[in-house]
């Protein structure tokens, strides 16, 4: 929860500042430029924004979890495939599948695969959405595989069809490998995951 409330404060900071600069802008310009002007730095905003909101609600969420840093390669990935962060179109998102890498090879050197879509299958253990102003709804899920490799994905939208103890078959770009103190007192390594697809696996 502490995440989602570090995103929101993040975008109403970014929206005021925002705000402030467009109005010395237009201040400085004459009318009939000024105009233009707006109209132009508007689209842009808007275009700028999009791409920025995400990047920075992405680096805030893990911005406490050890072992997870964006690379400027995630960051250019991401931005140059911003309809798949999230999209609902799984052969969108399973076209740039790997299917040779695994859990396996994240583990031994997440830094090796910074612009590769992954795919994992498992059960929900936890799964928390929250509505993040200026953007939307975010969405959290901790999933567990069949081989116990537990994954942390952010997702950048909804999952309405999605519970706690659902089966689920994910796609994302992993940004690195983490972990957690488990209830049982040890510790829990995750790979975390900005998500792309997500289906529920119906039994």
């Amino acid at each position: 929860m502490k995440r989602f409330l570090l995103i929101t404060l993040t975008l109403l900071l970014t929206v005021f500042l925002s705000s402030c600069g467009n109005a010395e802008t237009n201040t400085n310009e004459s009318n009939e430029n000024s105009t233009e002007v707006s109209s132009d730095s508007q689209v842009e905003e808007i275009e700028e924004s999009s791409d920025n909101i995400k990047i920075t609600m992405i680096q805030n969420f893990f911005a406490d979890k050890e072992g997870i840093e964006l690379s400027d390669e995630t960051i250019k990935f991401i931005d140059s495939n911003d309809k798949l962060f999230p999209t609902q179109n799984a052969d969108e998102s399973n076209a740039l599948v790997d299917s040779s890498i695994t859990s396996k090879h994240i583990n031994k050197n997440a830094s090796d695969y910074k612009t590769s879509i992954i795919q994992c299958s498992g059960n929900v253990i936890s799964i928390e959405e929250e509505d993040v102003e200026g953007y939307g709804k975010v969405s959290y899920v901790h999933l567990m595989d069949d081989e116990m490799q537990s994954y942390e994905v952010l997702y950048l939208g909804p999952l309405s069809n999605i519970f706690e103890d659902d089966r689920v078959y994910i796609t994302g770009l992993p940004v690195g490998t983490s972990g957690f103190e488990n209830v049982s007192g040890g510790y829990t390594n995750t790979i975390a995951l900005i998500g792309s697809y997500a289906e529920k696996i119906e039994q």
